[in-house]
């Protein structure tokens, strides 16, 4: 499966332009992503943290750290996600504790207001869950399902330049089956909800140089967008809250607190 980026993956939202002020962004300057791209994390890296606010000059011509990823954005041809403006979709896995997650597509829409995380597609999985109960029988399953979310996450917000903010709050109904001989459950219809927050703000503006392997950039004008996000999660069982033991019984909890970002 992808590797979901947030499209404002670093610290920077990056356009050629040769402004001498703040720079705005508008739809028209952010292309619909089709095909794979390599980044670098190079945050690890870097000893100090960018002093962020106006016009500054950030030179990271020579930095190249080693945790490189590929992220492969596909173009959406599904029509039931087409008509509500989905553009393309790229992977995503949900993680729920270090050993226990699921795999999803992130459907993605570029609007002239903004960039929109705007559905969910989740092909059938199985997953045993023999290392939880020691049962080679036991599992939980994730049926073929898709679906557009009312109140979609936002990524960006058009137009966008210093000062910028944005927010969103979005909630999303995952379904599954659950069987586990020792909870008495045989394929018990579930639900994984869970409440995404996210806000955005522009913090600051200046000129960014990245490596090549020709050597360091032109100096880009970017923009700074400081992001917090998270989610809380919420575990149904047979129409009711799951209990304690199940959850305990794979190391999650009513209310846990995932996909942290603060960049």
């Amino acid at each position: 499966m992808k590797t979901f980026f947030t499209l404002i993956y670093s610290f920077f939202l990056l356009v050629v332009c040769k402004a001498q002020t703040p720079l705005t962004i508008k739809a028209t300057d952010i292309p619909i992503p089709n095909g794979t791209f390599t980044y670098d994390d190079f945050s690890t890296k870097n000893p100090t943290s960018p002093s962020i606010g106006a016009d500054k000059n950030w030179n990271y011509g020579t930095l190249f750290g080693n945790d490189s990823f590929k992220v492969t954005y596909f173009e959406e041809i599904d029509t039931f996600f087409t008509k509500f403006g989905v553009d393309s979709y790229v992977g995503n896995f949900k993680s729920l504790t270090p050993q226990l997650g699921y795999n999803l597509d992130i459907e993605l829409d570029f609007n002239a207001t903004g960039v929109e995380d705007k559905g969910v597609y989740i092909s059938k999985q199985v997953y045993s869950l023999q290392n939880f109960t020691g049962n080679p029988a036991d599992n939980l399953t994730f049926p073929l399902q898709g679906y557009v979310i009312d109140s979609p996450r936002k990524f960006m917000q058009f137009p966008m330049t210093a000062n910028s903010s944005w927010s969103s709050v979005s909630t999303r109904i995952n379904d599954f089956t659950l069987k586990i001989a020792a909870f008495g459950l045989n394929d018990v219809p579930s639900q994984h909800v869970y409440r995404t927050v996210r806000k955005d703000t522009i913090v600051g503006w200046g000129k960014l140089r990245v490596y090549t392997p020709q050597g360091p950039s032109i100096a880009y004008d970017v923009l700074v967008d400081k992001v917090h996000q998270y989610s809380i999660d919420s575990f149904f069982v047979g129409g009711a809250l799951a209990p304690t033991a199940l959850t305990n019984a794979f190391g999650i909890k009513q209310g846990q607190i995932t996909d942290v970002a603060r960049q």
